[in-house]
């Protein structure tokens, strides 16, 4: 089963996210940044990193491309290679063209519009090789 980090700022926001996402695997929730980090350390130390991190559009200090920044510098702390180090999925604005230059930068690995649909999390999950666990 995949392990999977929400994090988001808004309670009805994590509600919906993880209605839509516990279908994909194991879900923790996060309501910041902060709570955020500190689930990754955890999860690192217990040597079981989250598969994927979804961060959702109610982020601030650090919001979602700080934080994946910082999530993929702990990993690369704890020696995890690139090719295994958590997915993270940036929930955007649904106005706005993500720019893939600044995802990569920020080690963001897809980006879907807000709210998001299950849909649209099968397709990010399945481009990202999470697919494989499932039923």
């Amino acid at each position: 089963m995949r392990r999977i980090l929400l994090v988001d700022g808004d309670s009805i926001n994590r509600d919906y996210l993880l209605c839509l996402l516990e279908p994909f695997g194991t879900c923790r929730a996060a309501h910041d940044g902060h709570e955020a980090l500190a689930l990754i350390r955890e999860a690192l130390g217990l040597g079981e990193p989250f598969d994927a991190a979804v961060l959702g559009p109610a982020l601030s200090d650090p919001d979602g491309p700080d934080l994946a920044r910082q999530a993929d510098e702990l990993q690369d702390q704890a020696g995890i290679p690139g090719g295994d180090r958590t997915r993270v999925i940036l929930m955007v604005p649904p106005d706005a063209a993500p720019d893939q230059a600044a995802l990569d930068a920020n080690a963001v690995h897809a980006a879907i519009p807000a709210p998001g649909t299950r849909r649209r999390f099968m397709e990010a999950f399945s481009a990202l090789n999470l697919l494989s666990s499932l039923p």
